[in-house]
């Protein structure tokens, strides 16, 4: 199982488009506070993902 990287990032890609779709349907400030924060998350663990494992820049 050469590849096992290439699942968490598509499941953070997956949470990410999951997340800018349900973006604007969502009014409640603790949540949108929630959703940034989480998306931060994802921004940062794809840095590392793509700085730490050679060739995961193309996923």
């Amino acid at each position: 199982m050469n590849r096992k990287w290439d699942h968490p990032a598509a499941l953070l890609e997956s949470a990410n488009n999951t997340l800018h779709k349900n973006h604007f349907s969502c009014h409640n400030p603790k949540i949108k506070n929630k959703f940034f924060k989480l998306q931060l998350k994802i921004q940062s663990m794809k840095t590392h993902l793509t700085q730490c494992i050679p060739g995961s820049s193309t996923v």
